[in-house]
């Protein structure tokens, strides 16, 4: 189905051509696993990069389509040699299993032992997601805001429903069924996420987690994030990886290649 965009997205597409020397081929898809929006950046084999929306949240789509094509902008502004991406490799998966051991045992108490694999999985996987997309995500969502003001009202609105999921996790019950390097990894980098967006944006999420248990290190995040502002994958990689040390788990993933490609990577988009 062809996705209508707004004139500022369909801009944004055209710029994203004349650098990358590719078309992008936006498309609807069904509800995601995580996010509103995914993007297959084109490799060297690939003849455009695409963009799935979930036809959930179509009514944003012009704003979604504009940070999908930030993150495509970021990779082609880094040279080639140094365009990663990050993985978990049996390695890194098996190093974050053992700095939970404890709460594993203790989870087990309460958890069946099928649904605490599963979890454990969407813990590493959430958590380096986080990592190595938050810092990239601040930096695409000033550049939204400030140079395309057209597609503010959709921003807000989306960033208003992750900020609403993200304050969820501050219930007591998600801390006590969640490991605690996770909890205190990712609450502290959202604290950090949204309080860079007020500063930035002029928005004024971070209040819900002032009291939170973290502050002061995702104080220490946002202060590194917003020490002076970047618009590369390189710069992405850097920032992450200086919040992954910052938070002890740089040894829960690595980066390879932008040219490796997962297995599935070439599959149809479904």
């Amino acid at each position: 189905m062809r996705v209508d965009l707004p004139s500022v997205s369909l801009s944004i597409l055209e710029e994203v051509k004349q650098l990358t020397g590719k078309p992008v081929l936006v498309q609807y898809c069904g509800d995601l696993e995580v996010g509103y929006a995914k993007t297959k950046i084109a490799r060297k084999r690939m003849t455009s990069h695409i963009i799935l929306v979930s036809k959930k949240y179509a009514q944003h789509r012009g704003y979604l389509v504009a940070h999908e094509c930030g993150h495509i902008l970021r990779v082609f502004a880094t040279p080639e040699e140094k365009r990663k991406v990050p993985i978990m490799t049996e390695q890194t998966r098996r190093y974050a299993i053992e700095q939970m051991q404890s709460d594993i045992h203790r989870l087990a108490r309460v958890m069946p032992e099928q649904l605490l694999t599963q979890m454990l999985q969407l813990w590493c996987d959430g958590l380096v997601t986080q990592v190595t997309s938050q810092p990239a995500d601040v930096m695409i969502e000033n550049w939204i805001y400030h140079e395309h003001p057209d597609l503010r009202l959709d921003q807000k609105k989306i960033l208003d429903l992750m900020h609403r999921e993200a304050a969820a996790a501050l219930r007591k019950e998600i801390a006590q069924l969640t490991p605690t390097k996770v909890y205190a990894a990712s609450l502290t980098m959202n604290y950090a996420f949204f309080g860079a967006l007020d500063e930035l944006l002029g928005t004024s999420y971070l209040e819900q987690f002032k009291s939170c248990k973290y502050a002061a290190e995702g104080e220490r995040l946002k202060e590194m994030l917003l020490r002076e502002s970047w618009d590369t994958l390189e710069g992405d990689i850097a920032m992450s990886n200086a919040w992954a040390e910052a938070l002890g788990i740089s040894g829960w993933f690595e980066w390879t290649d932008f040219e490796n490609l997962p297995a599935n990577y070439l599959d149809d988009s479904s």
